[in-house]
């Protein structure tokens, strides 16, 4: 292996993608990192994907391609990317976006600067160069910043195979899939961000992000889940921390709940969230 530039599996999962694919994996096949596998794993598309992604397997030996016999869904098609790998490193690439030349480059130079992070994510409108924070900072840093870290695409991720594996991957199978990985990594290692654009993330009326964008039930479903991961991971977070954060994860829950059932609260609940909000604010 070569420990300056470990190879780096770059996963395009895909559902009837024939439309984009091309273009992805054009922008794979461009960037400037020496060391990479390609893995495309078609979850049972009925056009063309295949198609596409077997013309391009058979003029670059770089390029793997599977096809599931029945669909698997989003994220256990990810997972089942993430098993085919082989290099050291991970590098999501939605099947209808496309990644920026130097992006890995610049991913991999950072992340082998810091040998206990196994996490290096790419956010182009970060307040500095480069943070690194832990899991308390990161927490505070989403919560009660507003700073979005955690619901960033898996596009801006680059992760260390062993580490994916060992948490598990994505677990939760449902649209909230790429936050709760995120809010699951940062309880166990530190994460690095830098002021940096991986890529080319495309919005259309195809993908699963634009359809349950302003879906309040997905909303809950968030908050919910929100609520559960920082109430068993006290210690981790901090009691304090996880407190404040709690409080405004309840305050926002309660908000969306009025605006999507059209609820009508009692006064005195009304007033200790809104209290103890304000508090923490």
């Amino acid at each position: 292996m070569d420990f300056q530039s470990p190879l780096v599996s770059i996963l395009i999962t895909a559902y009837n993608r024939q439309d984009y694919l091309a273009e992805c994996i054009e922008s794979a096949l461009s960037v400037t990192y020496p060391n990479i596998e390609i893995i495309i794993v078609d979850d049972a598309s009925d056009d063309n994907t295949f198609e596409i992604a077997k013309g391009f397997c058979m003029k670059d030996a770089r390029i793997k391609v599977f096809k599931n016999n029945e669909n698997l869904g989003q994220f256990e098609n990810r997972n089942k990317a993430a098993s085919l790998a082989t290099g050291k490193y991970l590098k999501y690439l939605d099947s209808d976006d496309k990644i920026y030349s130097n992006s890995i480059s610049i991913l991999i130079s950072e992340i082998l600067k810091e040998k206990e992070i196994k996490l290096i994510v790419g956010k182009k409108d970060l307040e500095n160069d480069k943070l690194i924070k832990n899991t308390k900072q990161s927490f505070q840093s989403n919560f009660l910043h507003q700073s979005g870290i955690f619901g960033i695409s898996p596009l801006s991720w680059l992760i260390e195979t062993e580490f994916f594996m060992k948490i598990g991957g994505f677990k939760n199978q449902s649209g909230e899939g790429d936050y709760s990985f995120i809010l699951n990594a940062a309880l166990e290692t530190s994460i690095i961000y830098l002021r940096l654009e991986v890529g080319y993330y495309r919005e259309h009326e195809g993908q699963i992000d634009f359809i349950r964008r302003n879906n309040k039930l997905v909303q809950l479903k968030y908050l919910k889940n929100d609520i559960k991961v920082i109430s068993l991971n006290l210690k981790k977070i901090g009691f304090i921390l996880s407190l404040k954060i709690l409080l405004k994860v309840f305050y926002t829950f309660f908000h969306v709940m009025k605006n999507t059932f059209f609820l009508k609260p009692s006064s005195s609940v009304k007033y200790f969230l809104n209290r103890k909000y304000k508090e923490f604010k």
